[in-house]
């Protein structure tokens, strides 16, 4: 007797009958259909969060069971993570019928926020599973603040602002400073300059006697890369 490769597993009751002219007899018998050998896939955790450029990378646990005898090598691969993202390694990536491997993933410093599906494919022979992960990745950032937002002095003084960076999501390394809109007969120091992320500056304008008096608004550029944040204060010149 044969089975069809579609024929699912299970016990199925089989009737035997037997003719001869008007006699007839029958008998009954049981077929045992056993599931082939396979394997099961899993991944644990399913999702895990990490900020971009993170040293250590992130790391998901895969694990391999063997189904009804199963015992060929197992490939693990892995789609859904855009280079500009990341790499990814499984170790080991071939496991022998049944057991773990661990995938870690490493994510650039410059890798956009978001939230990436992941999927996980084992294969051994021509039996393929496969089970999703989500990464997500918080985008490293920073933002620029003033304080105090205005100051008054009068001609010869110098005024001081304390420039702060704060990060978001993760450091991003030193922040280049600039300013402008500086009034003629002014000079403007940053120190330090760059300055660390979190950190802060101290910007001092010093005016001469040649500075016109008025009311200037100093746009603050903060540069790291491609990231670029700039903030606002008001210096008002007696």
């Amino acid at each position: 007797m044969s089975t069809a490769t579609s024929l699912a597993a299970g016990t199925y009751p089989l009737t035997i009958t037997a003719t001869s002219g008007v006699t007839v007899h029958s008998a009954a018998v049981t077929l045992v259909v056993t599931a082939p050998p396979d394997f099961s896939l899993s991944a644990t955790p399913t999702s895990r969060n990490v900020v971009a450029g993170a040293d250590a990378g992130t790391t998901y646990t895969v694990g391999v069971a063997s189904l009804n005898g199963f015992a060929d090598d197992v490939a693990l691969s892995l789609t859904g993570l855009p280079s500009g993202v990341g790499t990814a390694s499984f170790s080991p990536q071939v496991i022998a019928a049944a057991g773990s491997s661990q995938l870690t993933v490493t994510t650039l410093p410059t890798a956009p926020g978001g939230t990436y599906p992941l999927t996980i494919t084992g294969t051994a022979g021509g039996v393929t599973h496969t089970v999703a992960v989500t990464l997500v990745v918080s985008a490293r950032d920073f933002a620029l603040s003033v304080s105090p937002s205005s100051v008054t002095i009068f001609r010869r003084q110098s005024a001081k602002y304390t420039v702060g960076v704060s990060v978001v999501g993760g450091s991003v390394g030193s922040v280049s400073l600039t300013v402008a809109g500086l009034p003629t007969g002014t000079t403007a120091v940053f120190s330090p300059n760059p300055v660390g992320s979190p950190g802060s500056s101290t910007l001092t304008v010093k005016t001469t006697s040649s500075t016109l008096r008025g009311t200037y608004t100093l746009a603050i550029t903060g540069g790291s890369g491609s990231l670029v944040h700039k903030a606002t204060a008001t210096l008002t010149v007696r």
